[in-house]
């Protein structure tokens, strides 16, 4: 962390930034709580699906973006995960990666979640929820020192929820890390 500004754990050849994870507290802050320090809030949460998938998203999300979302789909929920819906699950290229960076949130974005809407999480069906050219990890940073987690790689799923409404369940093994992979169950209605 002194070095670069986060700890990454690898278990043999798998890092913790492999697959479906979830980023904690402790990724970026030496006092940050692990893993296995977190309560239970956050393993069951409403869920609030941003789609980003238009052209006319752009790279970044605002809080202006965020208030428009509210205004069609209504507030975001207290206590719950906002994960943005960027496709780039749909269009990863193994050894390759996306074939273009995936649109992201501001870092004012994140604190406005925390701060004004008391979510507890933020991520995205891609690497995560940082937008593109983002070298400070500004969305990643601003959520994990206000003591949320980051959910990482959702997978294509996350198309098959509704905006507003449903609800997340994130599971997984509690090492004393920063980070780890994870099970994700969405909870929305069946198709009609």
């Amino acid at each position: 962390m002194p070095a670069d500004g986060f700890l990454v754990e690898q278990v043999t050849s798998l890092g913790s930034h492999t697959g479906t994870h979830v980023s904690v507290p402790a990724h970026v802050r030496t006092d940050g709580l692990h893993l296995d320090e977190l309560g239970e809030r956050w393993t069951l949460m409403p869920l609030a699906v941003v789609d980003v998938r238009h052209p006319g998203a752009g790279p970044v999300l605002g809080v202006a973006g965020l208030r428009d979302w509210e205004s069609r789909h209504g507030p975001i929920p207290t206590g719950g995960c906002l994960l943005l819906l960027t496709g780039r699950a749909q269009r990863y290229r193994p050894g390759a990666g996306y074939d273009e960076p995936a649109p992201g949130l501001s870092g004012e974005a994140v604190a406005w979640l925390f701060d004004e809407r008391a979510v507890l999480a933020v991520g995205s069906d891609s690497f995560g929820p940082d937008a593109p050219g983002d070298d400070g990890f500004a969305a990643t940073r601003t959520a994990l020192a206000r003591g949320g987690i980051t959910v990482e790689n959702v997978g294509p799923g996350l198309s098959r929820m509704r905006p507003h409404g449903d609800w997340v369940a994130i599971n997984g093994p509690r090492p004393h890390w920063s980070g780890a992979q994870v099970g994700i169950t969405g909870f929305t209605l069946p198709p009609r």
